[in-house]
């Protein structure tokens, strides 16, 4: 089976959506699959193709972008002359050049579709291609969800429940094994940072909610860490510094081991505040380093990752108030934390394995 794979980008480029198109050739790749990848360049650099692991990627070359999207004419050809060979698209949502492609050029093609997201920041850009949307949606075999809520709340797939399959995502559980390594860490970062430590990870954009949670730690007593960069990240210093919460909030620019922070923090904060959050994946992260887990009841996969009441609490966003009486319940209440921990993991480790998302992505391509 020849699966031409569609998305924006592909590594190195840094994204959840672009590692989670290369680990799905990885699940692909072997005898009875063949997998080729199909993106666009970073740059205005040329048209390159390489072979990654045994994946054939053909990067075409841009000549601008709009609204967060690569434009490239040379998309449209090099997708055509795929289909002579391919038997299944597998497009990932949202990518509109993709699905423009799909609907010219791969009538008589079996796709799949994997959506990751709503679009929201550009509500009308959304609207406007709603209907590019939905003759995909209609011509599709499946489409691959990443939690239940999504397909239960997204406007876009209320017309779809049948064809929709329930993947959680996943993470590498030995990536964020407590290796003797981690544990001494660890142990420095509590030594520097002190106990209890509340950690939160993440870019610094608006629909994080970092601001939420700066002024919810107006009413907490410990020291939180914020590890992430982005736009809003001297917004957010200043925010520090005029609520004079510098003694209580740290933010330190990403690191490439997060394991040693998961294991040294007393829990783990998610404070998004729009559904632009579509699940949450950090929560796997500090969940399976048992981190009990205070997140936001987002129409999303966000509170079907962290259960309320069972590995956390979850809180309305926007609402700074409750997320204090959270952290704080949990920060108080040794016993709570004990049993939210232990469940924490065994839930990543029964739903959220690799080798679950494994198994079932391999079903629908068998």
């Amino acid at each position: 089976m020849q699966i031409l794979h569609v998305n924006k980008y592909f590594p190195p480029w840094i994204g959840g959506i672009e590692t989670i198109v290369s680990e799905i050739t990885e699940f692909l790749q072997d005898d009875t699959h063949v997998n080729h990848v199909l993106v666009c360049q970073g740059s205005h650099a040329t048209t390159s193709t390489e072979t990654i692991q045994g994946v054939n990627v053909i990067r075409v070359k841009t000549w601008g972008s709009l609204f967060s999207m690569p434009l490239s004419f040379e998309f449209f050809s090099r997708f055509k002359k795929e289909m002579q060979t391919t038997d299944v698209v597998l497009l990932h949502h949202p990518f509109p050049l993709g699905f423009l492609a799909a609907a010219l050029f791969a009538k008589k093609k079996r796709i799949v579709v994997f959506y990751h997201a709503d679009i929201v920041r550009q509500k009308w850009v959304a609207t406007l291609l709603a209907p590019l949307f939905h003759l995909i949606f209609a011509r599709a075999s499946d489409i691959i969800v990443t939690s239940n809520r999504v397909k239960e709340f997204s406007p876009h797939l209320r017309a779809y429940q049948s064809k929709c399959k329930t993947i959680p995502l996943w993470i590498h559980e030995t990536d964020f094994d407590l290796t003797s390594q981690n544990k001494q860490m660890a142990d420095e970062i509590r030594t520097t940072y002190g106990q209890p430590l509340v950690l939160s990870v993440g870019r610094l954009v608006s629909y994080k909610g970092y601001d939420i949670f700066m002024d919810a730690m107006k009413d907490i007593s410990v020291h939180a860490l914020i590890i992430g960069t982005g736009p809003l990240k001297q917004e957010l210093l200043e925010h520090i510094r005029k609520n004079n919460l510098a003694s209580r909030i740290t933010i330190l620019d990403p690191v490439q081991n997060l394991a040693p922070y998961y294991y040294a923090a007393t829990l783990f904060v998610l404070p998004s505040i729009t559904h632009a959050e579509a699940f949450g994946i950090v929560q796997l992260e500090a969940m399976y380093c048992g981190c009990p887990v205070v997140n936001t009841a987002l129409k999303t996969g966000v509170p079907e990752v962290s259960l309320d009441q069972i590995t956390g609490l979850t809180v309305p966003p926007n609402d700074s108030a409750a997320l204090a009486q959270a952290i704080n319940t949990i920060l108080s209440n040794q016993e709570m934390r004990a049993k939210f921990s232990e469940r924490a993991h065994e839930r990543v480790l029964k739903i959220f394995s690799q080798e679950n998302a494994r198994t079932k992505i391999r079903q629908i391509f068998s």
